[in-house]
């Protein structure tokens, strides 16, 4: 039995706001017919929705929704309307009464909104108020895995290893370098979660990271534009940025190894040995690969290569110890492949430098490896391949191993060293068994790479001609056809140079980075527009490697996280972390609505970044607001002997403004300019002076057309994490001016 059909009719008087909702040539009317199969009739100043009644209802939310938005935007973008319409298929549409809530809408469509009481205050006030003072803790939104391999300048390690002795709910400053989207710059805290829901992101080649929900990457749309996307939003699919060839490695080599004698009888002279360098780096490659330490004081390899067999053999003399040949009757007849070192002191050298003593399904990359220069993970990498690397017939360079999480830190520091491995299982049968390993692939171009900054040491594997590099589909750039037609309509081609972009335009083919270099050189040669060349030049400078998400696991895991107080951005198993603001989204708004003519960002002591603006606009629309001078970021200091008419200012970490530093920016504002000023008084970094912003906030207490909103843990609602650190310190910080 059928439901009756429903019908309603919605009365929309203004002639723009029909026009809005209808969308051109009524593009609106169709699609949601189409998703809620209902039928919509436009006369006049009358909308006739008819059909089931469950989705006619919906639909009419969904309308009041969109007429309530026509007075904030100009227009209907489609990835607002997707998220608009994909909302209501999911869940009751927002009130239109409560759409005034919504702030901004990101460039795929996700409504920026405030989530507490005290984050709608702010957001009146930023309204009604041309200075509002903010002050409270910032939410840190970056949740990952312990096991995460985050670049810092004392190595490539695991995020949980920088919060060691941290209870859940707890945090600790945190004195390193890591690297950014756009560089190396400080981190502040590293917290402390416990164990929590995630989500295991895996993409192509086999890169993955383990996120909370809430966690943005970095990913590039059909569009062409760069945007931060939760991990709970990304679909199979999706294009997931990564950097590679940074080469940020660590510089510990020092070896502070004192050998714990076991006996008053042991008489054994100390070994000597002061830093960490190739060769031992080495013989711990090929240790990590064909060698055991299952045995107490006994450091075995079975192994037939003899370069590999001299490099044991070298290292036990280095230290005045003796190899001993371990008869193996499987090899009766042949040459014997097993050897050990007995040495109770080498033994524990190696432990202390981290070397696993256990079986091969579950080695790992040793500490002292992970924490050292370049050229040691280097000579590290190269016994490794040794052993169990090997160049197929297929030309690839391949590593199988039966330790999926050495595989996986392999693959990571390869990618470090700007080498692209494919990760794998391979199945097959041992011993008459069935048996499963990991396996890396290194193919084409990165074949090259491979040899270059890593390669063999073993003469047999040397020998073998070097393939010859072919395109394996490694450095393809996606979605890059909307810019590069967008710059050829700003300039002449002929015939022949039409050709060359033919493919590429219509997204049959994708570029790799040098193709688009050369279409991006003739596009340069014809003088087309510089605005619209930017962010193709962009993608160019960051040689990003794009990577298609292949699948999304729900799991759970202990997680850490990191605060950088500068891009707020670091990178993790090859992946881009972000968090963004309301206050530059409440400015965005602003400048969208010509209620300014400038949008200018600044911080006491270094450039603000734009992470928060592309999440907010495409990168192409912020080069051209920057171009046209309606963008503006810049330090503090160059705000010194300027009046700022018609702009809308942030001033953002605040609390380490001094307050001549803060009086000099509050006497800046100009006729038609408002300013917001952020910034947690928690986490002031001035040495002698008072805060700025706590003074200030004293001497304009009080003043007309100034607001003070004060924040707290409840309003951290971007991450719950972060809300009970802030709890945390504050009944620490109460206990301690109670004594």
């Amino acid at each position: 039995m059928t439901a009756a059909p429903s019908q309603i009719t919605i009365l929309i008087p203004d002639p723009d706001e029909m026009m809005f909702v209808t969308g051109d040539n009524e593009a609106n009317i169709d699609r949601l017919e189409r998703e809620f199969s209902v039928k919509i009739v436009s006369r006049g100043a009358e909308l006739r929705i008819s059909g089931d009644a469950q989705a006619v209802a919906r639909v009419g939310d969904l309308v009041g929704a969109m007429r309530t938005l026509s007075g904030r935007d100009q227009s209907l973008r489609k990835p607002a309307l997707e998220r608009l319409i994909g909302d209501a298929k999911e869940a009751p549409v927002v009130a239109p009464a409560e759409m005034r809530d919504i702030v901004a809408t990101t460039v795929r469509g996700k409504r920026i909104a405030p989530q507490s009481e005290n984050q709608r205050r702010y957001i009146e006030a930023i309204r009604k108020y041309d200075l509002v003072f903010a002050k409270g803790p910032a939410g840190t939104g970056k949740c990952i895995a312990t096991d995460s391999l985050v670049l810092t300048d004392r190595g490539v390690l695991a995020i949980g290893s920088l919060g060691v002795g941290l209870e859940p709910d707890e945090a600790d400053s945190i004195g390193l370098t890591v690297h950014g989207l756009d560089g190396k710059e400080p981190a502040a805290l590293v917290y402390c979660g416990g164990e929590t829901d995630t989500l295991r992101i895996t993409t192509r080649f086999g890169y993955t990271i383990e996120t909370t929900p809430e966690h943005p990457l970095l990913v590039r749309t059909p569009e062409g534009a760069l945007e931060w996307r939760r991990a709970d939003e990304l679909s199979v699919g999706d294009a997931v940025a990564l950097q590679r060839g940074q080469r940020m490695f660590g510089e510990r080599t020092q070896v502070d190894f004192f050998y714990d004698r076991k006996s008053p009888q042991d008489h054994s002279r100390r070994l000597a040995i002061g830093h960490l360098d190739e060769q031992l780096a080495y013989f711990i490659g090929i240790l990590t690969g064909d060698g055991s330490l299952t045995a107490r004081n006994r450091i075995g390899l079975s192994s037939t290569e003899p370069e590999v067999i001299a490099a044991f053999k070298n290292t036990a003399h280095r230290f005045n110890l003796n190899v001993f040949l371990n008869y193996n009757q499987r090899f009766d007849g042949r040459d014997q492949p097993d050897r050990v070192i007995a040495s109770s002191q080498l033994y524990q050298l190696l432990g202390y430098l981290g070397v696993p003593a256990t079986t091969a399904p579950h080695k790992y990359v040793p500490s002292s490896i992970l924490a050292a220069p370049e050229a040691i993970v280097r000579a590290f990498l190269r016994g490794l391949y040794d052993t169990d690397g090997s160049i197929e017939r297929n030309n690839v360079v391949s590593l199988t191993l039966t330790s999926e999480r050495l595989i996986r830190e392999v693959q990571i520091l390869l990618l470090n060293l700007g080498i692209v491995a494919s990760k794998g299982l391979k199945r097959g049968r041992y011993r008459g068994r069935p048996h499963m390993s990991h396996r890396l692939v290194i193919a084409g171009e990165e074949v090259e790479r491979f040899f270059d900054r890593v390669g063999f040491g073993v003469s047999r594997k040397c020998s073998l001609v070097r393939p010859r590099a072919r395109n394996a589909n490694v450095d393809l750039v996606p979605f890059v056809g909307p810019q590069l037609i967008a710059a050829i309509r700003s300039t002449t081609l002929t015939h022949e140079l039409h050709g060359r972009f033919g493919d590429y335009r219509g997204g049959r083919r994708r570029p790799t980075y040098a193709k688009l270099g050369e279409l991006v050189a003739i596009l340069e040669s014809r003088q087309a527009d510089p605005v619209l060349l930017a962010p193709l030049q962009e993608v160019l400078k960051r040689q990003l490697l794009y990577l298609q998400v292949v699948s999304i696991v729900p799991g759970r895991a202990p997680v850490y996280d990191l605060t950088v107080p500068g891009s707020h951005t670091f990178v993790a198993n090859g992946f881009i972390n972000h968090n963004s603001y309301l206050a530059v989204a409440m400015g965005v708004a602003a400048l969208r609505d010509r209620k300014v003519s400038r949008l200018i960002l600044t911080r006491p002591a270094v450039e603000a970044g734009y992470d928060a603006l592309y999440e907010l606009m495409p990168p192409e629309r912020f080069a051209r607001a920057q171009e046209r001078g309606e963008i503006e970021v810049a330090p503090l200091a160059f705000m010194r002997g300027r009046t700022l008419n018609e702009a809308f200012i942030i001033l953002d970490e605040a609390q380490n403004t001094t307050p001549q530093q803060m009086k000099m920016f509050l006497t800046r504002l100009g006729f038609g300019s408002q300013a917001v000023v952020t910034g947690d008084v928690t986490q002031i970094d001035l040495a002698g002076d008072r805060s700025g912003m706590v003074l200030a906030r004293e001497i304009l207490d009080g003043v007309e057309g100034i607001a003070m909103v004060d924040f707290d843990d409840r309003d951290v609602v971007r991450h719950e994490l972060v809300a009970r650190i802030v709890r945390a310190y504050d009944r620490f910080e109460k206990g301690g001016a109670q004594k």
